[in-house]
């Protein structure tokens, strides 16, 4: 048809459909669909309109013009004589999985898709498609050589043999603020002070022209991050015959550490999908 042309089906929104030419008494039309790279099919969804049966074929961009294309779905019937000759059910909508594909062809890549209609009981009536929807998938099976990436995403026993405290050392003291941060925050508190010094009526910013109120506030700075870093400083035994053995009895368990650890994070119940726990 030269209003609803066969290009609809890829650049169309979903609303605009594929017909057949009205002088057109074929009774059979078809169209191929070149895909953008070659995949594993998993689903297909067309809807039909005036289709009595639909046929999906499969091929290559590389193949020969001469080279037939694979039935992927056989010939389905969507329309019985009765139904055309009624008009009931003149647009359909089917949906195909692997279940109702062929197999041996299922397993392969495609690139390029032929979709067959046909009406052979009414001759007076336009058929086409009004959506054609793809979606690929892996293939379900595995080939048996590796490549080097694979191999690196295998967890070996020396990974899964690391001990707790190591755990926490790792991804826990990345939490915990180092000694260049802790002391750019005192001298940036130490700064604010004397500046507050300096604007007063000695107009000095030197240490010793702090009041006592000031350096109160810096000496409880000071003494407030010392007690964080022994807080926070997990207590490691000297190395000896059963260092080892002490580690593990000064740990707490992984299940109170979590208990302890969960209700302390600030999490709405929306981004729980979205959680990653190290």
């Amino acid at each position: 048809d030269h209003c609803n042309k066969a290009i609809n089906i890829v650049s169309g929104d979903g609303s605009r459909k594929w017909l057949s030419d009205k002088n057109d008494r074929s009774g059979k039309i078809e169209v191929v669909l070149q895909l953008e790279e070659s995949c594993h099919l998993a689903y297909i969804d067309i809807g039909t309109i005036w289709c009595s049966s639909l046929e999906v074929r499969v091929g290559r961009s590389d193949w020969p013009q001469t080279t037939e294309f694979q039935s992927l779905i056989p010939v389905v019937s969507l329309m019985t004589p009765v139904d055309c000759r009624l008009g009931r059910g003149s647009c359909v909508t089917k949906m195909f999985s692997k279940v109702d594909f062929s197999s041996n062809i299922a397993a392969q890549k495609w690139d390029r898709l032929q979709v067959i209609c046909r009406q052979p009981f009414r001759k007076d009536v336009q058929l086409g498609i009004s959506f054609v929807r793809l979606k690929s998938s892996k293939p379900t099976y595995q080939s048996e050589s590796k490549t080097d990436d694979d191999s690196k995403n295998i967890l070996t026993p020396n990974k899964l043999n690391r001990d707790v405290s190591s755990i926490q050392q790792h991804f826990f003291r990345k939490m915990l603020p180092n000694k260049s941060e802790r002391a750019s925050s005192a001298v940036q508190l130490k700064q604010k002070l004397l500046k507050i010094s300096g604007s007063g009526e000695y107009g000095s910013e030197h240490e010793q022209s702090l009041s006592r109120t000031a350096k109160l506030v810096l000496k409880a700075s000071e003494n407030s991050e010392a007690q964080k870093l022994v807080s926070s400083t997990p207590v490691t035994p000297k190395r000896g015959l059963f260092s080892n053995h002490l580690a593990k009895q000064m740990t707490l368990p992984i299940e109170q550490e979590l208990k302890m650890f969960f209700p302390s994070l600030k999490i709405n119940l929306a981004d729980i999908e979205k959680l990653t726990v190290a």
